[in-house]
């Protein structure tokens, strides 16, 4: 697309496009862009004409982006930015999630391209050990990351564990990793991010206090067998606590606020990456409590589209 910053321009352009746009359709309850992928949940009306309707005249209007700009009209043999739509349904893959709504609740799982050949590093290749280590966590984390149930983790894991063994890798150095890195299924540490202070409690005094007034103080119950408030009859599944520093703010964070921004936008991303909400995450999108085993209720379906 010609300069670096050349997708982020065409982005922002289009992205005030869709802030005129998107409020006229109600039954749009969820929206994401990236790039050119875009995925959403559509709510379906009880009269079916006025819906079809209405999904025509979404298109239309994402699709009459540019068409009244003089360049256009002076330059037949150009085009203004076209979408291709796919058919509303209760399946959609966007970029690596194939996203489903079961029984009224949305379900995500890990997609793999037809053609993708999985040539991991070799056993015989001139890499540290800990890249191997390192790539199977990886996996592992982004199956917990991005699988809704357990019964689709394994599989993923068990798919990779076979796809090293074809590179040539010796289960008998797979089976310790992957036995240490399928813990991460079931730890789920919370993560406390701080300003470093010297003069502040340490980290250790932090964890003692995590763990005594919170996970199982003296003589009560222990959080992971405490009732919640969750719709669904989630329970909390962390009983661990990763105290994470960040610098304090200095002379060219005050003067260059823009970039101090960025930092406190990264530090919100993963703190949102490490929890889930208790409530619909579709309606309260930054809504931020512990994190909670539960299903999203979804009453819609889904689409996606993507640059034509």
């Amino acid at each position: 697309m010609g300069t670096l910053p050349a997708p982020t321009y065409a982005t922002l352009y289009f992205a005030i496009w869709e802030a005129t746009v998107i409020p006229d359709f109600p039954e749009l309850q969820f929206y994401t862009r990236y790039n050119n992928d875009c995925y959403g949940i559509w709510t379906h009306s009880t009269n079916t004409d006025l819906d079809s309707n209405h999904w025509t005249l979404f298109q239309n209007r994402m699709n009459a982006f540019g068409t009244n700009h003089p360049f256009f009209h002076n330059n037949q043999h150009f085009r203004p930015l076209t979408w291709e739509f796919e058919e509303r349904s209760n399946e959609v893959i966007f970029l690596d999630l194939p996203i489903s709504i079961l029984n009224g609740y949305i379900n995500t799982t890990i997609y793999k391209k037809p053609l993708n050949l999985h040539l991991y590093i070799p056993p015989h290749s001139c890499h540290s050990p800990s890249v191997l280590k390192g790539l199977v966590f990886g996996f592992a984390k982004r199956a917990k990351a991005l699988c809704t149930t357990h019964e689709d983790r394994i599989p993923f894991t068990k798919n990779i564990f076979t796809r090293l063994f074809d590179r040539g890798h010796d289960p008998a150095t797979l089976h310790p990793i992957f036995h240490e890195a399928l813990k991460v299924f079931n730890d789920t540490p919370l993560l406390l991010h701080l300003p470093y202070n010297p003069a502040d409690p340490s980290s250790s005094r932090i964890q003692r206090a995590f763990q005594n007034s919170i996970v199982q103080p003296l003589g009560d119950t222990h959080i992971t067998e405490l009732q919640t408030m969750n719709d669904f009859g989630g329970t909390a599944d962390f009983d661990s606590l990763i105290v994470c520093y960040h610098g304090q703010r200095n002379l060219g964070n005050i003067l260059s606020p823009a970039s101090y921004a960025l930092v406190l936008l990264f530090q919100l991303t993963l703190t949102l990456l490490s929890y889930k909400t208790m409530v619909n995450p579709l309606l309260q999108p930054l809504a931020l409590t512990v994190q909670i085993k539960s299903k999203v209720l979804c009453p819609g379906v889904v689409f996606s589209y993507n640059e034509h």
